[in-house]
């Protein structure tokens, strides 16, 4: 894998946010799981950020801009990006477990989704086919969630 040329903070990058641990109830699960605090991107990696690992990605016409969500990619791509971008930066980054995203996603508010608490607030938080044009929209366009992260729900 080519490095970037010249310091890191010269290309776009995504922006850490500490998850705090915690305990919850996964959906369908009547038992409790601990999760240990871990570090994830505050918003879905953007185009940008995403080719500075892959200049040869293809963008989606549906979200050609820089600041428009990568898609497109494996599972595999995305593994190889979080594992370059850990050793680029020399920060701990990976995919998150299915319960970390669900614990992340849902906030801060037990047990209810941020969501699922009040449409209208939900509303303000996710990209869905009837705002959104049926196209991508840029990343953090919409309000966070409790937890500091955007775009969890909808959009990608």
């Amino acid at each position: 894998m080519d490095w970037p040329e010249g310091p890191y903070t010269r290309y776009p990058r995504a922006t850490m946010w500490l998850v705090r641990p915690g305990e919850y109830t996964p959906l369908g699960a009547s038992d409790v799981v601990d999760v240990e605090a871990f570090y994830v991107s505050k918003a879905p990696i953007t185009n940008a950020q995403y080719e500075v690992f892959s200049a040869s990605h293809q963008r989606a016409p549906v979200g050609p801009g820089d600041d428009h969500p990568v898609v497109n990619v494996s599972w595999e791509d995305a593994a190889g990006y979080c594992a370059w971008y850990a050793e680029w930066t020399g920060k701990p980054f990976r995919l998150l477990t299915a319960e970390e995203w669900e614990y992340a996603a849902r906030g801060e508010d037990e047990p209810a989704c941020w969501l699922q608490a009040d449409p209208v607030t939900g509303e303000r938080g996710v990209w869905h086919r009837g705002n959104s044009g049926d196209v991508l929209q840029p990343v953090e366009q919409r309000r966070a969630n409790e937890t500091g992260l955007f775009d969890l729900v909808g959009g990608v």
